[in-house]
């Protein structure tokens, strides 16, 4: 069946006390709405900059429970459709992201005309629609703003139409919720924004029992990737590659030494944003590796003794 969620049901922390304001079943399709900052009366980029306390930012839609779903389980969000609007913004004022101590605030209004968005100055940039904030309900409430094990805001670039993101599953029904769109972004994120916008994105539901991952994990057609967040940089990549290295190990049967080559040579660390207060980066794997199955390795089943 198909499901629909407006926006006048955005939260701004995935809680595990929040109840699901929609119950659909495993296979269920929801087309959800999602907001934006650009309510034509805020000047949202002077309210940062005089923020002390932080703002309510990035809201997401739901949260949506799934019937089957149960705390071990893997929920798979299928992103089969994602529109979002021809108009953005950015913003700009010091200290966002890695500013290099910009004085001026300001913010930047862009249109996306034939696949471009439209840069001042002449500069087209090629539209690539994505999601920043996706995820399920964690253990403990978790601001919008920040990613986890639970997923939230990894602002990672391959979230979007075609792919699927396997979220682990803290409380009975999953309760995800999606929000934070952008019409583009690099990887890294440097300003602390994509161009930020609204739309609506169309997601297929299933639950995987058994299968259990500790972080997040993102297919595209082309690849698997294993998705962490935490203090550094350093410290993410160290656990993914701790978690991978032990995985092929124990599910795929090489040495440790092995394990590590082979991550080496085809794990792909890629930075998804820098700028919240945990960093993101995920290890990508392409399927075009023969002899190993990414999906295994990634998404294991819990009698191999996977980590919680």
């Amino acid at each position: 069946m198909e499901y629909r969620l407006g926006t006048e049901h955005g939260i701004y922390t995935m809680d595990p006390a929040c109840p699901p304001v929609l119950w659909i079943k495993s296979g269920d399709t929801v087309d959800l709405e999602c907001g934006t900052w650009d309510d034509g009366v805020r000047d949202y980029a002077r309210e940062l900059s005089l923020a002390e306390g932080g703002l309510d930012i990035n809201p997401a839609t739901g949260p949506v429970g799934v019937r089957e779903a149960r705390p071990g389980d893997t929920l798979a969000l299928s992103i089969l459709d994602l529109e979002v609007r021809d108009q953005g913004l950015m913003f700009v004022f010091p200290g966002s992201g890695l500013s290099p101590g910009e004085t001026e605030v300001s913010t930047l209004r862009m249109n996306r005309e034939s696949g471009l968005v439209r840069f001042p100055g002449g500069i087209g940039i090629p539209a690539a629609p994505m999601i920043g904030v996706i995820g399920t309900a964690p253990p403990e409430p978790v601001p919008c703003y920040l990613p986890g094990r639970h997923g939230g805001n990894m602002d990672c670039r391959l979230v979007k139409a075609g792919s699927t993101v396997y979220l682990p599953v803290f409380v009975p029904g999953g309760g995800f919720s999606v929000g934070d769109l952008h019409g583009a972004m690099a990887d890294g994120e440097v300003s602390e924004w994509g161009l930020e916008t609204c739309g609506r994105v169309r997601i297929r539901a299933e639950v995987l029992p058994g299968a259990r991952s500790s972080w997040p994990v993102v297919e595209t057609p082309e690849s698997f990737s294993l998705v962490v967040s935490r203090n550094s940089l350093e410290e993410a990549i160290r656990e993914a590659v701790e978690i991978l290295t032990d995985r092929i190990r124990r599910i795929i049967g090489l040495s440790s030494g092995e394990a590590l080559s082979l991550i080496s040579l085809a794990g792909n660390v890629e930075i998804c944003q820098v700028v919240n207060p945990l960093k993101t980066i995920r290890v990508r794997f392409l399927k075009n590796i023969l002899g190993i199955s990414w999906r295994e390795v990634l998404l294991p089943e819990a009698e191999t003794g996977e980590e919680k």
